[in-house]
């Protein structure tokens, strides 16, 4: 589905994982504690 959805977009090079990478930069510029972020990440 991620696939096919992102070759329509035109966006093949856009892989699933990145989003995971920006809503950790987006909520560490918004000062979430380190320990918040862990956790979320299933990091604990």
């Amino acid at each position: 589905m991620w696939l096919s959805a992102t070759d329509e977009a035109g966006l093949a090079s856009l892989h699933f994982h990145w989003r995971r990478h920006t809503s950790v930069a987006l909520i560490v510029e918004l000062g979430t504690h380190r320990r918040v972020i862990q956790e979320r990440l299933g990091h604990s």
